[in-house]
């Protein structure tokens, strides 16, 4: 069979189907744990990186959002649509949601599934990670036989030396990416992984605010008295209306049981609700909600965990 970014999880159901976009390594069995909390009458599909299956990888957002939309076509046509995505997928469903209205096309739901991290949102949290690592090592070292400090010490800093090869790796290959940016029909392939070509391409992306609604499902431990800052914490994704659902979990953990039981349920809940209001606005036209009338809203919802 060719190869396909779409993945069809579960193809079978009689509800319209949910489509879910890889996060930032390209591959998607990690929504296998949602699609089953589903339920089995819910179509679920899933979309991987191009780059998986040989082909050149996309190098921007808007190219690999066109794309993906080309795949979900097959299986389902016409709106109204509801997708999502985890991680770096979330800016690309993000993309995908603002090409569909550009189209006249209606999405009933567009979910974001990420994770808080105070460390992630400061200029300093790679260093004050760096440091508190240290100081943990140090205080083990001097915890440990004196004949095995210098042992661990030294594997310590092998590991640190490692990380530091990654780092500049890293660093070359955003220089080499912006060399190719420069020269955008140059048919070459970029080098690097898959996981670095999509992160590079989720920098360059600069998104213009969305006119509809969205759905922010936010892992992670959050100050008391957080508020939802869409510059900061979402990477200038901004919509009319967005509603954010805490869920438990980090952002590793929050598509794992038993963490992604309580998502599954809440998720389930808006896609029910997304499908209702719909038939509602057919049933009743004329009595549209403020969003329909073109007034921007500009609420930001915060709901606690069940």
């Amino acid at each position: 069979a060719q190869w396909s970014s779409l993945v069809p999880l579960q193809p079978g159901g009689s509800l319209r189907p949910f489509f879910g976009v890889h996060g930032h390594s390209g591959e998607v069995l990690f929504y296998s744990d949602l699609c089953r909390r589903l339920g089995p009458d819910q179509p679920f599909f899933a979309l991987q990186a191009q780059g998986l299956g040989g082909k050149p990888p996309h190098r921007t957002i808007e190219s690999m959002a066109a794309h993906y939309l080309e795949e979900i076509r097959t299986v389902q046509p016409r709106g109204p649509y509801r997708i999502g995505g985890f991680c770096l997928g979330a800016t690309v469903a993000f993309e995908m949601a603002q090409q569909l209205l550009a189209r006249g096309e209606e999405v009933t739901l567009l979910a974001l599934f990420v994770g808080y991290d105070a460390d992630l949102r400061r200029r300093l949290g790679r260093l004050r990670r760096l440091r508190r690592k240290v100081s943990l090592n140090l205080e083990h070292a001097r915890s440990l036989p004196r004949r095995d400090r210098a042992a661990y010490l030294l594997r310590k800093g092998r590991a640190a030396a490692r990380h530091l090869a990654r780092s500049a790796r890293s660093l070359l290959l955003r220089l080499a990416y912006g060399c190719l940016d420069r020269f955008p029909l140059l048919p070459l392939s970029p080098p690097g992984d898959i996981e670095e070509i999509n992160l590079h391409a989720a920098r360059r992306y600069a998104p213009r605010s969305f006119q509809g609604r969205m759905t922010v499902f936010l892992s992670g431990e959050t100050p008391a008295s957080f508020s939802l800052d869409p510059k900061r914490d979402l990477d200038g994704l901004e919509a009319r209306d967005i509603e954010v659902i805490r869920v438990p979990g980090v952002t590793d953990t929050m598509m794992n049981e038993p963490h992604v039981g309580v998502l599954g349920t809440l998720l389930r809940a808006r896609l029910d609700a997304a499908e209702s209001l719909r038939d509602v606005a057919r049933a009743q036209p004329g009595r549209d909600s403020d969003a329909s009338e073109g007034r921007p809203i500009g609420r930001i919802g915060m709901q606690a965990m069940p």
